[in-house]
């Protein structure tokens, strides 16, 4: 498992907000590690102040995302701790790599492991859904 994620504060990122006011727009989304975003709006003073006025009633909303997003990244299993069994996959197996092609990187295979843990998350949610709509 990863280390857990702090919780974003709602409070917080509304006083951070509250320094748009004197020129520092965006950094209530840089603190919800949405930085290209936050960069856009500390960039171009909040869109020109019309994309701060919408955080007033998005940022509530921006946090409980962003809590989320850190909740099941703090939940799902390192892909290298927890193996896939063969009955689990049902994408097909990668081709092996040509003799003149290198063999695929580490990077390329940890994205192939994350997207399989993915997939299996995404399995159990589906699972779960269909369970819980059975009478």
């Amino acid at each position: 498992m990863s280390q857990p994620q702090e919780q974003k504060d709602v409070a917080l990122a509304y006083a951070l907000w509250c320094l748009s006011l004197v020129g520092l727009c965006g950094v209530q989304r840089l603190y919800l590690g949405q930085v290209g975003y936050g960069l856009a709006l500390l960039l171009t003073f909040g869109f020109c102040g019309v994309a701060q006025l919408l955080d007033l009633i998005l940022l509530p909303d921006a946090v409980g995302q962003s809590n989320r997003a850190n909740a099941i990244r703090a939940l799902s299993p390192r892909p290298s701790s927890a193996p896939v069994s063969a009955s689990a996959r049902t994408v097909s197996p990668a081709p092996s790599p040509s003799p003149a092609r290198p063999a695929a990187s580490a990077p390329a295979s940890r994205q192939d492991d994350d997207l399989d843990a993915l997939l299996r998350e995404a399995r159990r949610s589906v699972e779960r859904t269909d369970q819980q709509g059975e009478p």
